[in-house]
């Protein structure tokens, strides 16, 4: 195994950027994720995503209901 640069090894990634390496982690698995986590319907995550254009503010919003 090739060694990483110890800067690109603390900063979570995988690799660096320019290496194209990715999670592929699809947008309709985190959107499950977050109503599952938070217990909003889908229907609600992708208003709210749709709203805020970034699925980690969506994430981090308090459903009022709770």
């Amino acid at each position: 195994m090739a060694r990483r640069p110890a800067h690109v090894t603390n900063s979570e990634k995988l690799s660096p950027d320019y290496e194209g390496i990715e999670l592929g982690i699809g947008e309709s698995l985190l959107i499950k994720a977050i109503a599952e986590s938070t217990g909003r319907s889908l229907t609600v995550i992708k208003a709210d995503l749709k709203r805020e254009g970034d699925l980690g503010l969506v994430a981090m919003v308090r459903d009022p209901a709770c």
